[in-house]
């Protein structure tokens, strides 16, 4: 591709085809962009979403607090 205004044809025919190849170029360019957005937000959400590691009952492991405390309300 030419950088120089100079150098470009006066053909409109031609002007026309070289306007459709950028134009094709830019779709295409804007097609892998957005395909690469996609794979980073799916890297994203693997890497820092929720992890498939549950186990049932991990959410009871850090709660002696709140076990100690049902106890003394129940004593009381």
């Amino acid at each position: 591709m030419t950088k120089n205004i100079d150098s470009l044809t006066n053909d409109p025919l031609k002007l026309k085809a070289i306007i459709l190849q950028l134009q094709g170029d830019l779709d295409a360019s804007h097609e892998k962009i957005e395909y690469l957005l996609e794979q980073f937000r799916l890297a994203q959400q693997k890497r820092f979403g929720a992890s498939t590691e549950c186990h049932s009952g991990q959410g009871e492991l850090f709660n002696e607090a709140e076990v100690e405390d049902d106890k003394t309300e129940a004593i009381e």
